[in-house]
């Protein structure tokens, strides 16, 4: 699913429907699918996707470069970042060519 640019919205309905269905993968590309890019829209969403990782004990592999993840108001990419640190078998993680350390807006 990497590089498809399936947006927020894209993003949103695919972790939402992995959780609901309680789908345990072990690993999950989502590089270059634009999350982030409407920090509004992920601020809905980034529980169920805090949810999904946290709740799939058998993820090891977790690939998010190429995306528009940086910080915000609500805090939201935050803490996604610090629930990577609670998955038991994660060994790879990938947030490369994000925006972490900027923040929206002025």
């Amino acid at each position: 699913m990497s590089h498809d640019e399936i947006g927020d919205l894209g993003i949103c309905a695919l972790v939402t429907e992995l959780d609901v269905l309680n789908i345990n993968l072990e690993e999950i590309n989502l590089s270059g699918n634009a999350i982030g890019m409407n920090y509004t829209y992920f601020g809905k969403y980034a529980d169920t996707l805090i949810h999904y990782f946290s709740s799939s004990s058998r993820m090891h592999t977790i690939k998010l470069s190429h995306n528009n993840l940086r910080g915000s108001n609500n805090g939201q990419v935050d803490k996604l970042l610090r629930s990577f640190s609670e998955l038991a078998f994660l060994k790879t993680l990938d947030l490369s060519n994000n925006l972490l350390g900027q923040n929206y807006g002025p």
